[in-house]
């Protein structure tokens, strides 16, 4: 199974309770990393066939969502051997 990792931003989490912090919407408020404007944006995470963690770094969602899906992996995606 894989995922994207997004090191610019994070949930921002209630000082007092630890809880994420959500919005009018229900979607998590996002911060500021200690990355941000640094480097490339996301990192792909997935387990090669040998079950070898590969790591890739892009500079935008859609070059790193179209790497994942081409390689047969993605956030809810979990690849079986035949």
């Amino acid at each position: 199974m894989g995922h994207i990792q997004d090191r610019w931003y994070r949930p921002a989490r209630d000082k007092e309770t630890g809880k994420v912090l959500l919005n009018k919407r229900g979607k998590p408020v996002l911060e500021r990393t200690e990355l941000y404007g640094i480097g490339l944006r996301y990192k792909v995470r997935y387990l090669d066939p040998d079950n070898e963690e590969r790591s890739k770094s892009f500079p935008d969602k859609q070059r790193s969502a179209r790497k994942t899906s081409s390689s047969g992996w993605s956030r809810t995606s979990v690849r079986t051997s035949t």
